[in-house]
């Protein structure tokens, strides 16, 4: 139990940390290829916990652990990278800009009956821009998760950002196994 917060910094400062370099710019959009990805991380949890035969695939429980040690599931974390940039982009924090077929729009201009806080809040690709070609590429993958976001965390300054978009994405995961275990319930009561 001593061990455990020692092996989780040298996980995430060797291993993760290899995942985490750039990751906005190569990003895997494939399931196989964030598998390959998760599956280090499972051994990894698997290490820090010392449970070395704990099998893991039940996802539920593996995210339990995830949360547990508050490590993001890696589809989760690479997002949350995705997104902070996004938002250091955005907000001028960064020398990048956006490029020029993304179209910012703010709160007051997708709704003008609400009065809300000033600043981008939404992210719009010019039409002609969205192809297959560009579909996985950091602006393209990141504008649908930015959109997603509530105003409020939009809003917040960098760091309180980063702590409500982690919370954010754990709800995310937390209703995804809600709702999967209440399909599974359902469909042992039709059975019955």
């Amino acid at each position: 139990m001593k061990n455990e917060p020692r092996k989780r910094a040298l996980y995430l400062a060797i291993v993760r940390s290899q995942f985490e370099h750039c990751s906005p710019v190569w990003s895997p959009s494939g399931s196989t290829s964030l598998d390959d990805i998760e599956s280090i991380q499972r051994r990894a949890v698997r290490w820090i916990l010392a449970e070395p035969h704990r099998d893991y695939s039940f996802e539920p429980l593996y995210h339990s652990k995830l949360q547990e040690l508050d490590l993001l599931p890696m589809k989760y974390h690479l997002a949350y990278n995705d997104i902070t940039l996004l938002y250091k982009i955005i907000n001028k924090l960064v020398p990048i800009v956006l490029p020029p077929y993304i179209r910012p729009i703010t709160d007051t201009e997708r709704t003008r009956l609400r009065n809300t806080r000033k600043g981008i809040s939404w992210l719009v690709i010019h039409r002609e821009e969205r192809t297959n070609i560009l579909k996985n590429s950091f602006f393209h993958r990141s504008i649908h998760t930015w959109n997603n976001l509530p105003c409020e965390i939009k809003a917040l300054a960098l760091v309180p950002f980063q702590i409500e978009l982690r919370k954010f994405f754990w709800n995310e995961i937390t209703q995804i196994y809600e709702t999967e275990s209440d399909e599974s319930f359902l469909s042992s009561d039709s059975d019955n």
